[in-house]
């Protein structure tokens, strides 16, 4: 099924929606990327994601105006299948204030998921 979208329209915005990037750089926190969308009744809701030092996703967050909604935290930790380490645990979304709750994963000598 094909579909004709408006000249200012995304697949998956709604007509007269707009998405910009902006890209930043702290030293307590790292590299940022945040997704911006404006809304045609000028409401707008943002995703910002955290890198670590080694590039990899630390951080996810969420929410509306200045307002965070969600919070999703990632650790990693050193294996000797990667170079990188991989992912030893994410925290479910979280709201602020809220607990934490995170799950953990674990893998054998090969990288494998156990």
């Amino acid at each position: 099924m094909a579909c004709t979208l408006a000249p200012s329209q995304v697949a998956g915005q709604a007509a007269g929606a707009r998405t910009d990037y902006t890209y930043g750089y702290s030293t307590t926190t790292g590299w940022t990327t945040t997704a911006t969308t404006t809304n045609s009744d000028s409401s707008t809701h943002y995703t910002t994601t955290t890198l670590d030092g080694l590039g990899r996703t630390a951080r996810v967050q969420t929410g509306h105006g200045s307002t965070i909604v969600s919070t999703v935290d990632t650790v990693y930790a050193p294996c000797a299948c990667s170079p990188l380490g991989k992912m030893s645990q994410q925290s479910q979304p979280h709201g602020p204030g809220d607990a934490e709750v995170y799950t953990s994963y674990s893998y054998d000598a090969l990288g494998r998921s156990r």
